[in-house]
C-alpha cells in the first residue's frame, strides 16, 4: 500500500484542528434542546467535523489497519470512553442531539488518533506530531493578536479593580483561560528550545507567548507556566553538559525573586494584583468561585452515577458558568463512574509511559533531537493536564482535548532505547557478527537518517 507523502503527513496531523478553528472565527449557533441534523449545517464546529470526519474514513479506506490502534494502549481507554458517551446521550440525556454531536466529536479524535498512531510508529519519534501542535497553536495565537488589533473594544475584559484580559469575543472568539494556558505552552516549549539549540529566535518567540499569557490574565496560564519551568529546570538539571549553567541560573532566579518579595512591597502587592485580579481574598479562597460550583457538582454527581446526566448535559442549571470548570467532575456528571473510569486509566496510561521514559533518561545526555521530545512531552503534560484541575475543556472537543491524545499518541512513538549519543561518532547494531561492512554502513546511514541529532 502506498506510503504517505511529506504533505498528506502534515495535512493528517493539522486537520484535527479545523473544527477547533470553526468554533473560534463563528460563533456556535447550535441549540442544545433544538438541534437537528439540518441544523447541524449551520455550525461551524459541526461542519468542521463533517470534513474531519470525511477525510479520516478517506484514509481508514486506504489504511484499513490503522483502526486496529484504536483498540490497543494507550488509545484503548478512549474508545470506551466514547462508547460511554454515545450511550450516556441515547439513554440518559435530555438532549440526546446535542450529546450525539458531541459524542461524534470523541469518536472523530479517537480515528484521527488511531491514523496518527499508525504513522508515527512507522516514523519511530513524535517530533512532528508536537510541532504540528505548537504551529497550529501558534496560529490561534496570532489570530488572538489580529482580532485585537482589529476590534480592541471587544478584545479585552474590562474587570472591577482596573484589571483589563485578554478574551476575544469577535472575530477570534476565545476565552481568557484557554489563550493563557496556550500561550503558557507556547512559552515553555520555545524557551526549551532557546536553552538546548542556542538560537535566539526561540528567545524571542518565547517572549512574546510570555506576553500574551500576561494579557490574559489567567491564573491558570501562571500556575502552569510556574510548574513547567520547575519542570524544565528539573529536566536541565539531569544533563550534564548543562547541569552547572541550569543550576546557576534557577538559582540566581529563584534568589531574586525571593529577594523582591521580601524587601519589596510594591513587588509583592503588584505581584498579588496580577495574580489574582484584584478580587478579594474570598474569592481566591473561593477559586473565583469554584469551590461552590464543585459542591453543585457533587450533587448532580448523585443523581446519575453510572451514565451520567449526558455527554455535555446538566441535570441542574448553572448560572452563569457554563461548566463545572474542573474535567474530572464534568465527565463524572455527564458520563458517570462509567465515563469518568476510562479517562483516568489513560491519564495513568499516560503518567506511567512517561515515568518509565524519565527512569530511563534521567541520567543520559544523548541526542538533542531526542531530549526535545522527552522535554515537550514533559511540558505538554504538565500544561495541558494540571490545567484540567480549574477547567473543564478537555472533556470535550478542543485545543485541550487534541493536546491530551497528541500527548498520549506521543508518548507511545518513542523509541524504548536511544540509538545515538552525542558522543558517539559510530553506532554499533546489537548483532553485527554475520553483517558484511557494506550492509553495516547502510544500516548506520538509515539510522542516523531516522535518528537525526540536532546542532
Amino acid at each position: 500500500m502506498r506510503e504517505m507523502t511529506s504533505w498528506e503527513a502534515r495535512f493528517l496531523y493539522t486537520i484535527v484542528f479545523l473544527p477547533v478553528f470553526g468554533r473560534s472565527l463563528f460563533p456556535m449557533v447550535r441549540d442544545k434542546e433544538s438541534i437537528t441534523f439540518q441544523s447541524s449545517f449551520t455550525d461551524p464546529q459541526i461542519m468542521g467535523i463533517y470534513m474531519l470526519m470525511a477525510y479520516c474514513l478517506y484514509c481508514l479506506v486506504r489504511q484499513p489497519g490503522s483502526l486496529r490502534y484504536a483498540f490497543t494502549s494507550p488509545l484503548w481507554p478512549l474508545t470506551v470512553f466514547t462508547v460511554v458517551a454515545f450511550a450516556s446521550a441515547i439513554l440518559i440525556s435530555r438532549a440526546p442531539m446535542y450529546s450525539l454531536w458531541r459524542s461524534a466529536e470523541t469518536s472523530v479524535v479517537l480515528l484521527w488518533a488511531a491514523l496518527v498512531f499508525s504513522h508515527l510508529k512507522r516514523e519511530q519519534g513524535p517530533m512532528k506530531l508536537f510541532v504540528a501542535y505548537y504551529a497550529m497553536s501558534a496560529i490561534m495565537l496570532v489570530a488572538v493578536v489580529v482580532a485585537v488589533a482589529i476590534d480592541p473594544q471587544h478584545s479585552w475584559i474590562h474587570e472591577q479593580h482596573k484589571v483589563d484580559r485578554i478574551e476575544t469575543s469577535s472575530v477570534f472568539m476565545m476565552a481568557a483561560n484557554t489563550i493563557g494556558v496556550m500561550a503558557a505552552l507556547l512559552a515553555l516549549a520555545t524557551l526549551s528550545r532557546f536553552i538546548l539549540l542556542a538560537k535566539v529566535r526561540f528567545l524571542a518567540l518565547s517572549l512574546v507567548t510570555l506576553a500574551i499569557c500576561y494579557g490574559a490574565r489567567s491564573r491558570t496560564g501562571f500556575v502552569v507556566f510556574v510548574l513547567g519551568l520547575l519542570v524544565l529546570t528539573g529536566f536541565l538539571l539531569q544533563m550534564p553538559r548543562r547541569r552547572v549553567i541550569a543550576g546557576i541560573v534557577g538559582g540566581l532566579a529563584g534568589v531574586l525573586i525571593v529577594g523582591l518579595l521580601l524587601v519589596s512591597p510594591e513587588f509583592t502587592d503588584s505581584v498579588t494584583h496580577t495574580f489574582t485580579r484584584g478580587h478579594s481574598e474570598a474569592n481566591i479562597r473561593s477559586l473565583d468561585g469554584r469551590v461552590p460550583l464543585w459542591t453543585e457538582g457533587l450533587k448532580a454527581f448523585d443523581q446519575y452515577p453510572i451514565l451520567g446526566a449526558g455527554y455535555g448535559t446538566y441535570p441542574v442549571r448553572l448560572i452563569g458558568r457554563g461548566h463545572f470548570h474542573n474535567m474530572f467532575l464534568e465527565l463524572a456528571v455527564t458520563t458517570g463512574v462509567l465515563g469518568l473510569l476510562p479517562i483516568l486509566i489513560l491519564f495513568g496510561i499516560i503518567g506511567t509511559r512517561l515515568g518509565r521514559l524519565l527512569l530511563r533518561n534521567h541520567t543520559y545526555d544523548g541526542a538533542i533531537s531526542q531530549s526535545i521530545e522527552l522535554l515537550d512531552a514533559l511540558l505538554i503534560a504538565t500544561v495541558v493536564i494540571i490545567s484540567q484541575m480549574t477547567t473543564a475543556a478537555a472533556a470535550y472537543y478542543s485545543w485541550q482535548m487534541i493536546g491530551i491524545v497528541v500527548l498520549a499518541v506521543g508518548l507511545f512513538v518513542i523509541p524504548d532505547t536511544h540509538v545515538i549519543k552525542e558522543s558517539d561518532t559510530t553506532y554499533t547494531p546489537p548483532v553485527v557478527a554475520t553483517q558484511s561492512t557494506s550492509t553495516l554502513q547502510s544500516y548506520r546511514s538509515s539510522e542516523v537518517q531516522k535518528h537525526p541529532i540536532i546542532l
